[in-house]
């Protein structure tokens, strides 16, 4: 009997609107960004507050909930990208979405079992990049 892989349904949410209507119309999982550190600076955004309650919700429903977190930092901003890091974590954000190896390494090291997903923006250009990035 082959093998059947369901698809997960992933919507992009800019609002707490959007979000629940993508949770009430069958959406597996989310993306949002943060009003820190994601690469749509100009879209709405999610306060931290915003998030959990986003988080709260959509885990009611069996909905996963991915952050955005894929801009590049500067060494003076990972003190405070860490923090905000640990904040995801503890309200119980499903996985990130970042674009930067060295943060995703940094990530890692500092919670080991966050899921990391691969921005858009991350290039990965041989398949050394590619089996790294599996890894």
């Amino acid at each position: 009997m082959p093998i059947t892989i369901k698809p997960e349904l992933l919507s992009p949410c800019g609002s707490p609107e959007s979000l629940k209507a993508a949770v009430n119309n069958g959406a597996d999982a989310v993306y949002l960004g943060g009003k820190d550190f994601s690469a749509r600076k100009y879209a709405g955004n999610f306060s931290v507050e915003e998030l959990k309650k986003a988080c709260d919700y959509c885990h009611v429903y069996g909905v996963k909930v991915y952050v955005t977190v894929n801009t590049l930092y500067k060494d003076s901003e990972l003190v405070q990208f860490i923090e905000y890091i640990k904040e995801l974590y503890m309200m119980g954000v499903d996985a990130l979405i970042v674009q930067d190896v060295g943060a995703a390494n940094l990530i890692k090291r500092s919670f080991p079992d966050f899921k990391l997903n691969s921005s858009t923006q991350l290039t990965a250009n041989t398949i050394e990049d590619v089996e790294f990035l599996h890894r």
